[in-house]
């Protein structure tokens, strides 16, 4: 099959509703330009290694097509319902962002400048709607969709911006704590240390009558070991392994992680990055050996204190050798 037809080699194209219009009509502008966006969130999407982000690109995108279909004259239409979605997003993003003052100048991170170059592009098709608005060839409905997308877009950029500053602040933070000097060590979190760290801290969990879930992960963060005790929340076995993680990454226990992110703390809004695996309550220890974290233990099911009390339990197990 020909990728090429011929059909428009005269300066035309057909639409959905079988009308030949010309390809300068302010409506293939329309179309042209939502094209452009779609492709700048694209290449957003390919810079971002945030889960929920993508999610939401992805959303963004497939959503396209179905204005675009409207436009030229399809059946699929956008309601009030999209733009409520639009709506609950930008919110979402602005709450994880807080209040931005004065000028953004575009720039600040790939993911942002991505953003920011498709939020420049679908301002520009909310122009040409306008024109279109006006000589009744697109209803209401599709031009707030537009002006809305614009906001979400922005409010996009400008949380993946505060990810990044928050990111910063946290490696700051580390030197001033003198958490970023590199030992060079063997010490490595075995599968025998780990099963072993857990039966202590287990044993010390049926003595205060807390069934938990305990997590042992290695110097990467990853998990060594997994152990549920019975009738322990199901809830608590993604808490107890993001807890060990949380530990590991920031080379610091979750209750100190928690301490430094409250508002008005250096870290606020830490809770928000690494794909929202970050803990700032309780239960994670990093685990150390001659100065360097080889690992960390991560434990849910009580209360943040009581989770912290056998954590902390734990790593004293550990110093004193498992």
């Amino acid at each position: 099959m020909r990728l090429y037809t011929g059909k428009g080699d005269g300066g035309s194209t057909g639409l959905l509703n079988n009308m030949t219009i010309s390809k300068n009509h302010p409506l293939i502008h329309l179309l042209g330009e939502m094209d452009e966006f779609t492709s700048a969130l694209g290449l957003a999407r390919t810079y971002t290694k945030d889960e929920d982000l993508v999610k939401d690109i992805l959303h963004i995108q497939k959503e396209i097509i179905n204005f675009n279909s409207q436009v030229a004259g399809g059946d699929i239409r956008i309601t009030h319902e999209n733009i409520a979605c639009l709506e609950n997003m930008i919110d979402k993003y602005m709450e994880l962002t807080g209040e931005v003052k004065g000028f953004v100048l575009p720039g600040e991170t790939g993911v942002s400048a991505a953003l920011d170059l498709a939020r420049s592009v679908v301002r520009r098709a909310e122009r040409t709607a306008a024109g279109l608005k006006e000589e009744r060839k697109i209803g209401d409905v599709l031009f707030v969709y537009l002006n809305r997308m614009s906001d979400l877009i922005y409010a996009m950029a400008r949380y993946t911006e505060k990810k990044e500053a928050v990111k910063e602040i946290v490696m700051k933070v580390m030197d001033e704590l003198g958490l970023n000097e590199a030992s060079p060590t063997d010490g490595k979190i075995t599968l025998d240390v780990a099963k072993k760290l857990v039966e202590k801290v287990e044993k010390k969990a049926m003595e205060t009558g807390v069934k938990v879930v305990i997590a042992v992960a290695d110097d990467g963060g990853n998990l060594v070991l997994l152990h549920r005790m019975d009738d322990a929340l199901i809830a608590s076995i993604d808490i107890a392994i993001n807890k060990a993680y949380t530990s590991v990454a920031l080379k610091m226990s979750t209750r100190k992680v928690g301490e430094l992110s409250r508002p008005g703390s250096p870290l606020y809004g830490l809770h928000s990055t690494n794909g929202n695996r970050i803990v700032i309550f309780g239960g994670g220890v990093p685990l150390l050996q001659d100065g360097k974290v080889i690992g960390g233990l991560g434990v849910s099911g009580g209360t943040a204190e009581q989770d912290a009390e056998l954590a902390e339990y734990g790593l004293e197990i550990f110093e004193k050798g498992v």
